[in-house]
């Protein structure tokens, strides 16, 4: 378990879960983006999650619900980094390229699919991590993207 400095949820992690932007991370809201994680997470299982941090009841994860959710969450990068590889790397290369994160995005609805996503903004994301240059992202070039 982390304290809150050391696992923070800033207002764009809980916006990537929030995919219907409603201000609280509902259940469809987890089993989409689980989903789109590789995550196989039942719809009973997420909702038992939720219950297990919804102190006020109302069946929804609030910012501070959320927070909660994150700080009992392995904090291991390397093993979330193979984690986020594994599940984003659909040609299945061992590396995360930039359409990869592209989609992630676009399957959580953060992006839209066919919008004009902000290229140089997704480019920035990969190129602080890589550390070779190659235009993509390798487990322990995701491992320093996960890292404080």
């Amino acid at each position: 378990m982390t304290s809150p400095a050391e696992n923070p949820v800033s207002p764009e992690v809980f916006a990537t879960f929030d995919a219907d932007h409603d201000g609280f991370i509902g259940a469809d809201d987890l089993v989409a983006a689980f989903t789109v994680m590789g995550m196989s997470w039942s719809r009973q299982e997420v909702e038992a999650c939720i219950a297990t941090f919804d102190t006020d009841g109302d069946g929804l994860l609030s910012v501070a619900e959320f927070r909660a959710v994150v700080q009992h969450l392995p904090t291991d990068n390397q093993g979330e980094a193979a984690f986020m590889l594994k599940a984003l790397d659909t040609d299945h290369d061992g590396f995360l390229s930039l359409d990869e994160v592209r989609n992630f995005y676009v399957g959580i609805g953060t992006l839209v699919d066919g919008q004009d996503f902000n290229r140089d903004r997704l480019l920035g994301l990969i190129a602080d991590a890589d550390q070779d240059g190659d235009g993509r992202l390798s487990l322990i070039e995701c491992t320093t993207l996960l890292s404080p």
